[in-house]
């Protein structure tokens, strides 16, 4: 069972971010922002979209982009609520932009409306709002087009649902692979040590109490 997180606030050096979990799987939805100019991303808004509207709202935030880690109903099923409302672009990556009218694919059982993409993002691809960066690194194997999106400047990276606390995604769901995860896994134990991780569900961890953890 995942260590579920409070919504709250965390302050990683000048990047601020709030954690938002939405829905019945409690994903961890991300509003990350520049403090001095206001200027946000969402990550991964799944659900429960008047929650992320209030956040955005409490907080005098304006949404630049919605940025997507992968292409699982619990990942971006609100997001065309959220764009509509803020104005805000939704980019996920070019090989799950392929699959979001799947219901097979994205694991949704109920229909919804297909989600709008406005940009199909690529490895090594750089979103920027205010001051501020995070880097696309395309790590399939939970799903296809599965990102993280890293700051090397902040030492912090938001992984979706390719990495966990003691634990990475699972690779028996259609789309996925255990041999890419496998890939994508050794990619990010590149990372130095302390770069703090925060997962698509679930408590925080660090790129070297997973590198040990995967080592076990």
């Amino acid at each position: 069972m995942f260590e579920l997180p409070p919504l709250s606030v965390y302050n990683t050096r000048i990047m601020l971010f709030k954690t938002v979990p939405v829905g019945e799987l409690q994903t961890n939805c991300y509003i990350v922002y520049d403090p001095s100019t206001k200027d946000a991303v969402v990550i991964d808004p799944g659900a429960e979209s008047a929650k992320i509207l209030k956040v955005l709202g409490d907080e005098g935030l304006k949404a630049d982009n919605i940025i997507i880690t992968h292409g699982h109903y619990d990942h971006f099923s609100e997001a065309n609520i959220v764009s509509e409302k803020t104005g805000a672009k939704i980019l996920i990556h070019e090989d799950d932009s392929q699959i979001l009218g799947s219901r097979i694919l994205t694991l949704r059982g109920l229909m919804f409306p297909i989600t709008r993409v406005d940009h199909k993002l690529k490895d090594g691809e750089v979103i920027k709002f205010g001051g501020q960066e995070l880097k696309v690194i395309h790590t399939p194997g939970h799903s296809r087009g599965g990102v993280c999106f890293y700051s090397q400047k902040d030492s912090l990276m938001f992984s979706g649902d390719t990495l966990f606390k003691n634990d990475h995604g699972r690779t028996d769901l259609p789309g996925s692979s255990e041999d890419q995860m496998e890939r994508s896994l050794k990619r990010l134990m590149e990372l130095p040590d302390d770069v703090k991780v925060y997962p698509g569900h679930g408590a925080s961890t660090t790129i070297g109490d997973e590198r040990r953890n995967l080592a076990e």
